[in-house]
């Protein structure tokens, strides 16, 4: 503090990642500057504003100085981003003033993971999303990764429909620098348009190339996730409109009282596009005012296909200004003629202008796998089968074909094109020399326009191998060692094998009766022998 108060001076480290279930120290330094006895509790909190830490330290202070707390939270058993606060409150008196300013909050972000198994991989952490959208709306997600990966390798993630196997949206590549975590966002996913609620099935893909062709960490780098689809309902005839742009507030008080006479014309160009899903048109929008004022006009648009996405940049200004009207459709955006209205207000006066928006209807083609993951023995093949469909009319040749093929892998298409309804058998065959692991398989369709679909193949080793491989036994230590043992043996046997040496009768040298070896005087005349 500059003058006088309490404040978070030094909070918890930047993203760190802790084990699930584990309890961990989060350290925390509390500079105080107050000419009185002033109360203070703090504590470590989710951001749901429930209590994490085992304590919450409250105490009085007074005087300028600092203090050191540590505080034990205990990591959720669900891994992922766990974000938290460090958040202080004081005062005089406690239960009668409570001070809490800007510098009394610390948020950080934990991650929480057990780690990428094996040591080499990208592991999908989490995936968050929207638990339910409206049809035709934007779907936007996250999706958290943790890689460990040599440096300088290459990893991204695609998003595909979990039921099709189509691929929707693919990111950038990234640059692994060892280990770390990321988050990857995506965008401009639209959900179908559709009269029914009704469940969409996603699934997440990380993929990482380390020396060679694009793998995945099987099960960790594949992630489903399910967003629920509210249908629309519709009149006959009546095109499903989005929820359009809302004009910001106005503070009363921020702009004189409008002059006497004030008004504003309100122009959009052109009055007339047409564009296709998936495309983005622009329109201009002119406001001017009749006389010079300091008078804002704030602007809003309706009626924009639902599936579409809209922006109005700047949505407010002093006329007289020009804004720019852009609408993206989405891929699913119903075709028809939209009438759009750009509404402005203020000043006490409002008007409104509308123009046409016609979404044609193009003839397309659906692309969609038997099975979007296939498991196979090196050496030894596979199939599915790959499905095209018609839309709109269409009925011109499609040509299939694969993209990025992994090393060791040899994909044959029968038939390789044809006019939809299409139905081709694919066969995947894996080299014997192939190495065990999950790799991702492209498949794409080229007509009028590209479609891909992506197969997750899971290349196994032989039973024979597997075994030999998972006890690890020391064979060749094992011979060597019965070799050993049996050479022992044989000498020993040998050994026994050879008659023991017999000493040499004597006789006394008196009476001449046999006597014992070493023995100084006859046992029986009793004569010392020399």
């Amino acid at each position: 503090p500059d003058v006088e108060g309490i404040c978070i001076w030094d909070g918890p480290p930047p993203p760190e990642s802790a084990q699930p279930s584990t309890e961990i120290d989060i350290p925390v330094k509390v500079k105080y500057a107050v000419d009185y006895e002033a109360w203070m509790n703090i504590g470590v909190y989710d951001e749901s504003g429930v209590l994490v830490s085992t304590v919450k330290y409250e105490e009085t202070v007074t005087g300028i100085g600092y203090s050191d707390y540590t505080f034990k939270v205990k990591t959720p058993n669900v891994e992922g981003p766990w974000r938290l606060k460090v958040s202080l409150y004081y005062g005089h008196v406690e239960g009668v003033d409570s001070i809490h300013k800007e510098c009394d909050e610390w948020p950080f972000t934990l991650i929480v993971s057990s780690g990428v198994p094996g040591g080499v991989g990208v592991k999908i952490l989490s995936v968050d999303s929207p638990t339910e959208v409206d049809s035709g709306s934007e779907i936007e997600a996250d999706v958290n990764v943790e890689y460990d990966l040599p440096s300088g390798s290459k990893y991204r993630v695609s998003i595909l429909d979990a039921t099709s196997g189509m691929l929707i949206q693919t990111s950038a590549e990234k640059t692994a620098a060892s280990h770390d975590f990321e988050t990857f966002n995506f965008q401009n996913i639209f959900a179908s348009i559709q009269p029914q609620d009704g469940l969409l099935r996603l699934v997440a893909i990380a993929e990482y190339k380390t020396d060679g062709g694009w793998q995945i960490l099987e099960p960790d780098g594949i992630r489903e996730f399910s967003v629920m689809v509210h249908g629309s309902t519709l009149s006959p005839g009546e095109l499903p409109v989005g929820t359009g742009l809302q004009p910001p507030p106005l503070p009363t008080d921020m702009f004189p009282p409008p002059p006497a006479g004030f008004d504003f014309t309100l122009e959009v160009t052109p009055s007339d596009q047409e564009a296709s899903a998936g495309k983005t048109v622009n329109y201009s929008v002119t406001v001017t005012s009749n006389v010079n004022a300091s008078q804002p006009v704030m602007l809003g648009l309706s009626g924009n296909p639902l599936g579409s996405s809209a922006s109005l940049q700047p949505i407010a200004g002093v006329p007289s200004y020009k804004s720019k009207l852009t609408v993206t459709l989405g891929n699913h955006v119903q075709p028809g003629t939209y009438m759009l209205t750009v509404n402005g207000a203020g000043g006490g006066k409002s008007h409104s202008k509308t123009v046409t928006l016609r979404v044609k209807e193009l003839p397309d083609f659906t692309l969609s796998i038997s099975k979007p993951e296939v498991r196979v023995i090196r050496g030894h093949s596979t199939s599915l089968e790959v499905s095209i469909q018609p839309l709109r009319g269409f009925n011109t040749p499609v040509s299939l074909s694969l993209k990025n093929a992994p090393a060791g892998v040899t994909v044959n298409f029968n038939p390789a094109s044809g006019v939809p309804s299409l139905v081709s058998r694919v066969d995947i065959r894996v080299d014997s020399k192939m190495l065990p692991g999950t790799y991702p398989v492209t498949i794409r369709a080229a007509g009028s326009s590209e479609k891909e679909a992506r197969i997750i193949l899971n290349v196994d080793a032989s039973r024979e191998e597997s075994t030999r491989r998972e006890s690890g036994f020391p064979y060749g230590l094992l011979i060597i060692l019965l070799l050993f043992l049996a050479v022992a043996l044989l000498i020993v046997r040998r050994r026994r094998g050879r008659p023991k040496p017999v000493a040499p009768s004597r006789y006394c040298i008196e009476c001449g009766a046999e006597i014992p070896p070493d023995t100084v005087y006859c046992p029986k005349c009793g004569v010392k022998q020399q």
